[in-house]
């Protein structure tokens, strides 16, 4: 079975400090797993072209890229997420899609980067029950 691990700076107005998260979704498709890590890294292109003046195209592109990332089959709004930053849809081994919030997209927070682990399942010891 495989995961994702998302990797990203947080902090607040003292500091800062990277962190990461583990999402709670699990795949036996690894194929399923690889769309899903375009799909946080297009979430994410989509929330900069947003909220970044910095960003380097200019206005037509810019406008162009992010109405093409809004067709995708990701993206996802709801009465408190108008512009669809703090949620994506990611699919299931099934085909059908979760809605997974993000805590990678906020005023402090940056993405670093997100990777596919595997979850041994069953590999354990406890030294409590002994």
């Amino acid at each position: 079975m495989y995961q994702i691990k998302v990797s990203y700076q947080t902090g607040d107005s003292f500091g800062s400090s990277e962190t990461d998260t583990t999402l709670d979704i699990e795949w036996n498709n690894i194929e399923a797993a690889k769309r899903n890590l375009v799909r946080i890294e297009e979430h994410y292109e989509l929330y900069e072209l947003n909220n970044n003046s910095h960003y380097s195209l200019k206005k037509q592109d810019k406008d162009s890229r992010i109405k093409e990332l809004q067709s995708r089959d990701w993206y996802r709004t709801s009465q408190f997420d108008k512009k669809g930053f703090w949620s994506l849809f990611l699919e299931l081994d099934n085909g059908k899609m979760y809605a997974q919030s993000v805590s990678w997209c906020g005023y402090f927070e940056s993405l670093i980067g997100a990777e596919i682990i595997l979850v041994y399942q069953g590999i354990k010891f406890d030294r409590a029950h002994k």
